[in-house]
């Protein structure tokens, strides 16, 4: 009788140990595990729409202003259209602007001299048209030929030479008068005209 109380009395106790280390296991931070922890991902902020800049103009016409188009440039006028037409005439030595002769807007002569040193004579004219200038060469007796976008008329007499080009379809023109034999010099140095497609403004930039 005895014996069996001991016996039950050590399988409570082992029963207690077991319970107890159980327990302990699972107290145990050791042997848990735990779900990572992410930091929360920041987003990239979406870059702001920018307009983009309007286009500049596209022509500088002759009086300083600007358009989109040549279209939309004024005819040149006056002592400053001249100056546009032909380069040259704000370096050369000029009288003052009149309107001087059949069918003349505006006259200015010049003086210039080639590279060598002649002196050459130099008008430059604006017209109430083109068929206004051209009458008024065709009666000087030159020789006429069409040159594209131009008309030039060449002659002269006694040592003399005249050279003259007028716009086929504007009413502007030069005339140089000059010792004779040096038209190659005066063509290249003097008679400087600006393109017909450029008569109101030229490109920008």
């Amino acid at each position: 009788m005895v014996g069996l109380l001991v016996l039950v009395a050590i399988g409570a106790l082992v029963g207690v140990v077991v319970v107890v280390r159980g327990l302990m296991d699972n107290d145990d931070p050791g042997t848990g595990r735990s779900d990572p922890v992410t930091a929360p991902s920041s987003a990239t902020p979406e870059p702001t729409p920018t307009t983009p800049a309007p286009p500049g103009p596209a022509v500088r016409c002759w009086d300083g202003s600007t358009a989109d188009q040549l279209a939309e440039c004024s005819r040149p006028e006056g002592a400053a259209g001249l100056a546009w037409v032909f380069p040259n005439l704000a370096a050369q030595k000029c009288g003052a602007p009149t309107q001087t002769g059949q069918g003349v807007v505006l006259r200015i002569l010049c003086v210039d001299r080639l590279t060598d040193g002649t002196r050459v004579q130099v008008g430059y004219y604006q017209w109430r048209s083109v068929r206004a200038g051209t009458a008024f060469y065709d009666g000087q007796g030159l020789t006429r030929a069409d040159e594209g976008g131009f008309l030039r008329w060449t002659g002269g007499s006694g040592g003399t030479a005249k050279s003259a080009v007028l716009y086929a379809s504007a009413p502007f023109s030069i005339t140089a008068t000059f010792p004779a034999g040096l038209d190659a010099a005066v063509d290249a140095e003097i008679l400087v005209l600006r393109p017909p497609d450029q008569l109101r403004g030229e490109p920008v930039g």
